[in-house]
């Protein structure tokens, strides 16, 4: 039986870590606002990653079928661009409200991890090129259309946890930059869900489906 939930809300509640460099067109970075789009491509990342396994069991294993699954459920879950009548509206809203965060002007900061910057974020004589937030609070607050099943929603939260366990933000997020940890996670009704130790964390990673062989077309939980 599916079970779909009324009008629903999930607060997550994350600190910045690492240098995040957030930057829009311009590539400026601003402390006070926080681009949702940053926040939502990368909770389509994790949850492309987190869902892999699922859609490859459903497809036989076929991962061409299971490729075209995914990316059909990602679209019905956070929208779909398209020219014809495949477009869709995202099931997710996303709001956010940044605090403390502290705004950095380029210069000769962080030249003890400026190996981790790279070519475009730092040169070997002027510094740091660009803009960079460090430190400061990050409130998110996902929005589900009403309606929505439950275990859609979960797994929208599921993929946000990921993001503030495993995850970052901005330029050289692989490398640990823009690095976001996950304090905690509301929503009304449900005992709230706090990530400040050990076990914690563990407890949700074993709860992921490493299921999947590890020649994944796309980065993914394998074996």
């Amino acid at each position: 039986m599916t079970l779909f939930a009324p009008h629903t809300q999930t607060t997550l509640h994350y600190r910045i870590v690492t240098p995040m460099f957030l930057g829009g067109e311009n590539q400026q970075a601003d402390a006070k606002q926080f681009r949702n789009a940053s926040f939502k491509g990368a909770l389509r990342f994790w949850w492309r990653a987190l869902n892999w396994g699922r859609a490859l069991q459903d497809a036989g294993p076929q991962p061409t079928a299971a490729l075209q699954a995914l990316h059909q459920r990602e679209g019905d879950l956070f929208g779909l661009a398209s020219d014809g009548k495949g477009s869709r509206q995202s099931q997710v809203q996303i709001h956010s409200d940044l605090q403390g965060a502290a705004l950095k002007q380029p210069g000769m900061a962080l030249q003890s991890v400026s190996y981790l910057l790279g070519q475009g974020l730092f040169h070997f004589r002027d510094g740091v090129m660009r803009q960079y937030l460090e430190g400061g609070e990050l409130t998110i607050r996902l929005s589900f259309k009403p309606g929505m099943a439950e275990a859609d929603i979960q797994s929208v939260e599921q993929a946000a946890i990921a993001l503030g366990v495993f995850g970052g933000l901005g330029s050289r997020a692989r490398k640990g930059l823009g690095s976001l940890a996950l304090h905690k996670l509301e929503r009304p009704g449900q005992p709230v869900r706090e990530f400040a130790t050990v076990e914690s964390i563990e407890d949700f990673i074993q709860a992921l489906d490493f299921s999947a062989p590890a020649d994944a077309p796309l980065s993914a939980f394998t074996r």
